[in-house]
């Protein structure tokens, strides 16, 4: 066996000489391995390509190439040898390591020209150019369609008159106009004779004048110092005859609600004048409203008028100001009452005189041991004044309301809810001629009651009752307190005829 592979050594050896031989032995390429068939004997034949060992022989594949031999010195660079013809292109061999710089050589034939490489990535925008000159214009194009219609144009001037037509034929008959207007009245005839006198016929209304009464009560005088009352003690007056010739208020006069004074005179006040209170609450859940357009409830403050409602509002009734709401252990909270002073002459309300028509207020017993909600306060009254002459104004007037009580938590139970405070009520002034007011006119809200108790259920408190101003709510939660009463109304009016309003 190591005979046989002695021998395929020694015949590669041989082929490979003869390979490489130049001459017509190096007809083809060199080969990189070789096919033998070997018999048992140890003879060797070559095997051509495609073909196989015969009977008895073993196929072996001969490699021509060695292992890669040691890299041996280099030698001195030749002389370069004359260009030789262009071989064909053969398989790139391994890269051997880099020689130095050769000798430029000279330049070889221009090679063929190669396939184009793939297109690069396109460059950045360059500037624009410099704008090139105009072409020549271009020939005219078709004719388009024809646009959408424009916008009508504005009428144009009218045109000269052209000259009159002939006059056509008369036309038929028409009908008969419509009747003329009566014509003017003729001239009076002369007087006819006196005939016999009729008899009288019935008495007529009392004219304008009858506002300010007749005088058939004389003169009222309250001397300085003194006091009347026509409350409890009317005495003559309780007939309701309070037709003065002229009336001087120096002292005190206490007046019940809807007193109207009427003078042919003059009325002249130095001294007070308090009105009693008009509109009540016996019934402690449903106070009566006065001249308001709701009542006051629990929580909830009474409705109060306009400033056009309340300036009709000339001779008011007795339930002027609207009373406040309450629970029944509370008192108080009565609407203010109404007076209306009416002269035919001036009507002075001197400096240091006052005219109170108010609301009261709330009042709370604070009983131990009970819980008990506050009540609101009484809407301000209405106090009118009227006169023919001047009216002059350099004293107080007042028709505020009544302010409500604060809620009293005598139980330590539920909080006690403060009672809200009354609507202001109305001062309506009027004259023939421009009203002199140097003094003071009243008619605020009431301020409201504060809660009591530190309970988050609570018994709400009573609503303030209303007039020209509207009634502040009872505090009926932990964190809705009470509200104090609307701003009640001043009315001035200046008229030629006061009395027509009376």
């Amino acid at each position: 066996m190591k005979m046989l592979k002695s021998k395929i050594v020694l015949v590669a050896g041989a082929l490979m000489l003869v390979v490489q031989i130049p001459g017509a032995w190096a007809t083809s390429a060199p080969l990189d391995s070789i096919q033998i068939c070997v018999s048992g004997t140890g003879q060797m034949s070559l095997l051509a390509p495609g073909s196989s060992c015969a009977s008895g022989q073993t196929a072996y594949k001969l490699s021509l190439k060695g292992d890669q031999g040691p890299v041996g010195p280099r030698g001195a660079q030749g002389p370069a040898g004359a260009q030789g013809t262009k071989g064909e292109t053969g398989d790139a061999g391994p890269a051997g390591p880099q020689g130095p710089q050769g000798e430029k050589g000279e330049k070889g034939e221009k090679g063929e020209k190669g396939e184009p490489g793939a297109a690069g990535e396109a460059g950045a925008q360059g500037l624009p150019g410099v704008k090139g000159e105009p072409g020549e214009p271009g020939p005219q194009g078709e004719k388009g369609e024809p646009g959408p219609q424009g916008l009508q144009g504005e009428k144009g001037e009218p045109g000269a008159a052209g000259a009159a037509g002939p006059v056509g034929p008369q036309g038929p008959k028409g009908d008969a106009g419509a009747a003329g207007l009566t014509g003017p009245q003729g001239p009076q005839g002369p007087a006819g004779a006196t005939g016999p006198q009729g008899p009288q016929g019935p008495q007529g209304p009392a004219g304008d004048s009858g506002a300010y009464g007749d005088g058939s009560a004389g003169a009222l005088n309250v001397p300085a110092g003194q006091s009347l009352d026509w409350v409890n003690s009317p005495g003559a007056y309780a007939s309701g005859n309070l037709q003065f010739t002229n009336v001087t208020i120096s002292g005190n006069l206490l007046v019940p609600s809807g007193t109207i004074i009427r003078a042919t005179g003059d009325i002249k006040i130095t001294g007070a004048i308090t009105v009693q209170t008009g509109a009540g609450n016996a019934n402690p859940y449903s106070p009566h409203p006065g001249v308001s357009l709701s009542a006051a409830g629990p929580g909830v403050g009474g409705k109060g008028l306009s400033s056009i409602a309340a300036a009709r509002i000339t001779l008011p009734e007795a339930a002027a100001g609207g009373a406040g709401s309450r629970s029944a252990a509370a008192s108080g909270g009565e609407g203010g009452g109404a007076i209306v002073l009416i002269a035919q002459g001036s009507l002075d309300v001197a400096s240091g005189a006052v005219i109170n028509a108010s609301g009261a207020n709330g009042m709370n017993p604070g009983v131990p041991g009970q819980g008990i909600p506050g009540g609101g306060g009484g809407a301000g009254g209405i106090v009118v004044l009227g006169s023919k002459g001047l009216l002059t104004v350099n004293g107080v007037i007042l028709a505020n309301g009544g302010a409500g009580a604060s809620g009293f938590d005598g139980n330590g139970g539920d909080a006690e809810g403060g009672g809200g405070g009354g609507g202001g009520g109305i001062v309506h002034l009027i004259s023939a001629n421009p009203l002199a007011i140097t003094g003071q006119i009243y008619c605020n809200g009431g301020g409201a009651g504060a809660m009591a108790g530190s309970s988050p259920s609570v018994n709400a408190g009573g609503g303030g009752g209303a007039s020209g101003g509207n009634g502040g709510a009872g505090g009926s939660t932990s964190s809705f307190a009470a509200r104090n009463g609307d701003a009640g109304r001043l009315i001035q009016t200046v008229v030629p005829s006061p009395e027509k309003l009376f």
